[in-house]
């Protein structure tokens, strides 16, 4: 009698180890496919995410994207709402939940200047349990982080995009940022057409270009917001650059050498009535032609030039040469 019941025991032992490693075995099965899962949905929402500025905004659209049993191919519908993906006969539920974080991310405008501002990012947690699993079997849980979108940054929605302008002197005065230049953007819907540039010379504008290949925008530095002469290195006195905008773009608009205009007097002793006109050749081919004026009383006043070296020519013949700095500079003597 007492070997019939120890012959039970061993027996009721044996099929509850093998149920039990059984169980275990398909929970393992279960946890190996739920991975699967949870990173095919997190690699889905990245894509989402980075299709544009209002990615991360879209993905928690319950409707657009709904959080549970999200993307489900029609291969593995089990027909069950709730445990609705079907792998190797065994059914799954995924949930999917969207939240932000906030960062510090460069300006647009940052050009190793170090200028950040804050933006959001975001993190996606995907969550995977399965019918039939043990008390004892938690869900599978995995989780992702997503930097913010290059356009979030100014919180963009999809469609708009930003120009982000960049002023830069140069001249005596250095050649860093420009603070205080008045910027002007004209062309299709300009959300605000005059900024003011910031202490890292940055002016940013929201845009909305009118078409998917983009629309033309120009961009005009107008001057400086406490007033005074300045000039582009080129030699125009409110510059300008004609861009184009795609959809969902940042557009890095640089104007280097915008510097304080200089003005000069040239005066030519024992001028005869004949010689009516000066001129000045900047030594400098990037600062645009010659500048020429009239001679009254003797002399010839020259103003908004860009900061440099130039050649003083009356009738094509070099007479001297002037070292215009920022500013009013003393005047210069030729003789003919």
């Amino acid at each position: 009698m007492i070997a019939v019941l120890l012959l039970s025991v061993f027996s009721i032992a044996a099929v509850m180890a093998i149920t039990g490693g059984t169980a275990a075995s398909s929970d393992n099965r279960a946890r190996i496919t739920a991975a699967g899962l949870a990173q095919r949905e997190l690699d889905y929402s990245g894509e989402v995410i980075a299709s544009g500025s209002n990615g991360a905004n879209l993905l928690r659209d319950p409707v657009l994207y709904p959080p549970v049993n999200p993307n489900l191919p029609a291969s593995m519908d089990t027909g069950d709402a709730n445990y609705a993906f079907g792998v190797d006969g065994q059914r799954y539920k995924v949930e999917r939940s969207v939240t932000t974080y906030v960062t510090q991310v460069n300006s647009p405008c940052d050009s190793g200047s170090g200028a950040t501002q804050t933006a959001e990012g975001t993190v996606v947690t995907v969550t995977v349990s399965w019918e039939g699993a043990s008390a004892a079997t938690r869900p599978h849980v995995a989780s992702k982080v997503f930097p913010p979108h290059p356009n979030a940054v100014s919180g963009l929605t999809t469609g708009q995009s930003q120009i982000a302008v960049v002023v830069k002197g140069d001249d005596q005065n250095g050649t860093g940022p420009r603070q205080g230049v008045v910027v002007e953007v004209s062309g299709p819907q300009v959300l605000s057409p005059r900024e003011v540039t910031n202490i890292n010379g940055c002016a940013v504008f929201k845009v909305v270009p009118g078409s998917s290949a983009g629309s033309l925008y120009t961009v005009t530095l107008i001057g400086y917001q406490g007033g005074g002469s300045y000039v582009f290195t080129n030699g125009q006195v409110q510059p300008h650059i004609d861009v184009t905008v795609l959809p969902d773009e940042t557009k890095l608009v640089p104007f280097n050498g915008y510097s304080q205009a200089g003005s000069i007097t040239v005066r030519v002793l024992n001028a005869p009535i004949s010689v009516q006109i000066v001129d000045l050749r900047p030594q400098d081919p990037n600062a645009g032609g010659p500048r020429s004026a009239y001679l009254v009383g003797g002399a010839a006043l020259f103003g908004d030039l860009p900061p440099g070296y130039y050649s003083i020519e009356i009738g094509g013949v070099s007479k001297g040469t002037a070292n215009v700095a920022p500013g009013l500079n003393p005047p210069v003597d030729v003789t003919l």
